[in-house]
């Protein structure tokens, strides 16, 4: 049913999974059964069809299935557990699929009052004889934990008399079931895959099991689909000891389990792709004693452990080697967002996202060779990266680390002294908004990535500048049109991969350089490739005297993901801007104006674009008149007034207006040169007045004496 292909370290999924559709695969020609436990006409003894369905998940998954059968189990409360009976084939699976409300619970209800009896002072009992002992009861929303024996008994709490088959609640004193319903675990999963091959489960909702919502062991080649594990006693999801597995969980959820949301123990060849694990008293989503398992584009928030802070969003543990954690977003997890340790070598973190976590971003402890490639680690509580314990031979490229320990003290890179053997770093954008230590390595602080550099080798393209996301404080880290760490990746780096974690290729971005190495060279630094507007303009001229009339064009403008829906011209001089992509626009007085173009597309990315324009204030034009020819002339005499000598400061164009003093005037004209013709004797005074572009004028004089 899947198959991972490795190459150069990278995982690739098959295209049906890799596409992230809900559709299961067609199953071979078999029999389609049905069970209905709210169908008044449904009979175990029934045939299973539509008309007359099962009424027990246990007569149609563990009596009626075989090999390219399929089960649809309607929407009712199914109080069992559903244990798949049989296995399927490659080309012909077992399918056992869930309608929207089908539910698996794991409790039985004892919530007639009148069953209950004072045992103690506080503490009620009443016999009960569960297939599985309970390890969690139920007072209406309220879970109440386990105490070890009857003498620990106390408030809020329950215990179970296996030998004496009896169940004791306190609640403080009053009958607990009250006015509340009371629901004790009875099955010890939801549903049970062992030892079985080529089964498809979808669509199925595990309530309240005592251990374990969902289970699959020492199996190959199943699938758990769209499924939903809430409130499991232990373990959400849990594949356990299946090696060369193929299995698969993709596109389910875990939320509020006693224990790990999603855990993998003892098991290789397992894809846990696109599911969400919250709100679990242990971690999101873990790896122990597992290899070539592929975490790929999961959520995992919100885990915690109320005891104590241990729960992180997701754990690779306990010599877990060779898989990749890939696309994930982990935050707000009450330790590490990923963590790595325990002897678990030569993994792959790439492209996830681990922000506001309780302890690092990634972690990595006690493990040889993590190659972490591509993530956004951003205000996490401690360190973004760390890697300490002898945790030789790390690998860190193209990473954004941002803000992380701000209040602590702590670092965007950590690297403990007994970790620097065979460690390299370079392309990451290290940064912080505050003043504080970058990055501490060997045990020297560093309060900047150009002083790490400096002291160290390290980092020899790392970017040490605000990675000008769209929103720090309003948690969307991609990057915005003008940030550094467009077209700046290295490509060719160990563990790279495409597309980023939203699904987006790389897209090369005209209004940024290409300051990436590697194929492309225009891929982005951290977990999101810019897939937002590209703002190009020409603006001419740049510079001149007032009054100075500048024309703006950003028509040229590139959509590099949604379609461009504004532009917007700043002219930087306090007027009004312009909504549209060209406009003109008359600077009256001198000064340095900056001009900024706004572009926005559907996404709400926006990308600027700066010009600045200087206007200088305009000096009056200087003017000079010559005659020819010179001296005395007689009645009837041309002269010719020439203006020629005459110039601009700023060099703008000059108009010429020659006054003969004869009632004779030439101009205004471009030409520096006119005529006078005097017929009468007398002392004249012709003149010339010199006007620029921008309207100021100077006048020069020269006499003639006609006899």
């Amino acid at each position: 049913m899947r198959a991972l292909l490795r190459a150069g370290g990278t995982v690739f999924v098959g295209a049906t999974l890799a596409a992230g559709a809900m559709t299961l695969p067609a199953a071979a020609d078999g029999s389609t059964w049905y069970t209905d436990g709210n169908d008044p006409a449904c009979s175990d003894a029934g045939p299973g069809t539509t008309s007359q369905p099962f009424c027990s998940l246990k007569q149609g998954a563990n009596s009626a299935i075989s090999a390219g059968d399929t089960l649809v189990i309607r929407a009712a409360t199914y109080r069992e557990q559903l244990t798949v009976g049989g296995s399927g084939t490659a080309a012909a699976p077992i399918t056992i699929m869930g309608e929207p409300g089908s539910v698996v619970l794991g409790t039985t209800n004892l919530s007639d009052a009148g069953g209950w009896s004072p045992a103690t002072a506080t503490a009620w009992t009443r016999a009960y004889a569960p297939s599985s002992a309970p390890t969690q009861v139920f007072v209406g929303e309220q879970r109440l934990p386990a105490a070890a024996s009857l003498a620990g008994l106390g408030k809020d709490s329950f215990y179970f008399d296996a030998g004496a088959q009896q169940i004791y609640v306190d609640v403080g004193g009053a009958n607990p079931a009250v006015g509340s319903q009371v629901e004790a675990g009875a099955w010890t999963y939801g549903v049970n895959v062992a030892s079985r091959s080529h089964v498809i489960v979808s669509g199925l909702e595990s309530q309240r099991a005592n251990n374990t919502g969902f289970r699959v062991a020492s199996s190959n080649d199943v699938s758990l689909v769209g499924d939903s594990a809430t409130q499991a006693g232990s373990y959400g999801i849990h594949v356990q000891s299946c090696p060369s597995a193929q299995v698969t969980v993709r596109g389910s959820v875990a939320r509020s389990n006693r224990s790990v949301g999603i855990r993998v123990s003892a098991s290789s060849d397992v894809l846990i792709k696109g599911n969400t694990s919250s709100q679990n008293w242990s971690h999101g989503i873990a790896l122990s004693g597992s290899s070539a398992v592929s975490v790929t584009g999961n959520t995992s928030t919100a885990n915690a452990n109320p005891a104590a802070r241990s729960a992180t969003g997701i754990d690779v543990n306990s010599d877990s080697d060779n898989n990749q954690i890939l696309a994930n977003t982990t935050v707000n997890n009450q330790d590490s967002g990923i963590q790595i340790y325990n002897g678990s070598d030569n993994n792959l973190a790439a492209r996830n996202l681990s922000t506001d976590n309780g302890d690092h971003g990634i972690d990595n402890v006690r493990a040889i060779g993590s190659v972490l490639t591509n993530n956004t680690l951003v205000g996490n509580y401690k360190d973004g990266i760390s890697l300490e314990g002898s945790a030789t031979n790390g690998t860190i490229r193209n990473n954004v680390s941002v803000n992380n320990g701000l209040t602590t003290g702590e670092y965007d890179l950590y690297v403990d002294a007994s970790s620097t053997p065979g460690f390299s770093a370079d392309h990451d954008l290290l940064w912080k908004s505050a003043p504080g230590t970058v990055i501490k390595y060997a045990g020297v602080n560093y309060s900047s990535l150009a002083a790490f550099r400096s002291a160290t080798g390290h980092e020899s393209h790392g970017i040490d500048a605000n990675p000008g996301l769209r929103g720090l404080q309003s948690n969307d880290y991609r990057p915005d049109g003008n940030s550094p760490v467009i077209d700046a990746a290295d490509a060719s780096a160990p563990g790279f991969a495409l597309p980023d974690i939203l699904g987006q290729m790389a897209v090369d971005d005209p209004a940024a350089a290409d300051s990436g190495v590697g194929s492309p060279a225009f891929a982005d630094i951290g977990a999101y490739e810019y897939a937002g507007p590209a703002a190009t303009w020409t603006v001419s001229p740049t510079e001149g005297p007032e009054p100075l009339t500048v024309s703006f064009d950003a028509t040229g403008s590139v959509p590099l993901g949604a379609p461009i829906t504004s532009i917007r011209i700043d002219f930087g001089d306090g007027t009004s801007p312009s909504s549209g992509p060209a406009a003109q626009h008359t600077y009256n007085t001198g000064g340095r104006y900056v001009a900024t173009v706004t572009v926005q597309d559907a996404d709400g990315f926006v990308d600027t674009a700066a010009q600045p324009i200087q206007v200088t204030v305009n000096q009056p034009p200087k003017a000079s008149l010559t005659r020819s020819p010179n001296g005395k002339v007689g009645v009837g005499t041309t002269v010719t007034l020439l203006a020629s000598k005459s110039f601009d400061p700023e060099n703008l164009p000059l108009t010429y207006q020659f006054d003969c003093d004869n009632g004779y005037t030439v101009g205004p004209q471009p030409g520096a040169t006119a005529t006078c013709t005097y017929t009468k004797k007398g002392n004249y005074l012709p003149s010339v007045t010199v006007t620029d572009s921008g309207g100021l004028t100077a006048t020069a004089s020269k006499g003639v004496n006609v006899k």
